[in-house]
């Protein structure tokens, strides 16, 4: 892996909620799982309106650390 690429992935994965969500979607494999299936397994509410980080701005920063 290039460092470019390995500094997106580290990044990517630079929180809490973010390494959860890539931890469950390695776990559920190929066939992955929809965004509210995650967000339950979670126990995270999919959109919220405040100023914290939420799963919907989530999602987007795992795209780095698929292959």
């Amino acid at each position: 892996m290039e460092q470019y690429q390995a500094i997106k992935v580290f990044e990517s994965l630079a929180s809490g909620l973010r390494l959860d969500v890539y931890r469950l979607l390695m776990r559920a494999g190929p066939e992955g799982l929809v965004a509210g299936d995650i967000a339950s397994a979670l126990n995270v509410p999919p959109t919220v309106e405040t100023l914290t980080p939420t799963f919907s701005n989530t999602l987007p920063f795992i795209r780095p650390c698929t292959p």
